[in-house]
């Protein structure tokens, strides 16, 4: 399960980090990516959901409520953006920065933890 985490985390990371990346090319060459665009945020949303999803349940048995509550903010947020769409409900360009770039950090930041937690194990079991 922490492999499949760290995967998942992996493709969180990347996909936000290109879809900041073709956006920020759109703008400053004028150009049109949006087929790119869509195909890494479909990505971004089903790693998302089912990274988060793994990692909720591991926060929970480890009982580390501070983890839970902040990666699951970010699928609070985008449970409000789906039923905002239903209202024609759209974040401002600057929330979904932020939002970008928090799930880019934090879910890095899981990944290093899992990375040095997979390390640490490791090193026990030679060690044993």
């Amino acid at each position: 399960m922490n492999k499949l985490r760290i995967l998942l985390n992996v493709i969180i990371v990347l996909s936000t980090s290109t879809i900041v990346g073709i956006l920020t090319l759109d703008n400053l060459e004028d150009a049109n990516n949006s087929v790119l665009i869509e195909i890494f945020l479909q990505v971004m949303h089903v790693s998302l959901f089912i990274g988060a999803i793994l990692n909720l349940i591991h926060f929970v048995k480890d009982r580390k409520y501070l983890f839970f509550f902040l990666t699951a903010l970010p699928l609070v947020l985008f449970g409000i953006a789906l039923i905002g769409m239903a209202y024609d409900f759209k974040f401002s360009n600057l929330s979904l920065i932020v939002f970008d770039f928090y799930l880019i950090f934090w879910f890095f930041f899981l990944l290093i933890r899992e990375i040095d937690n997979l390390k640490a194990i490791k090193n026990l079991k030679v060690d044993d």
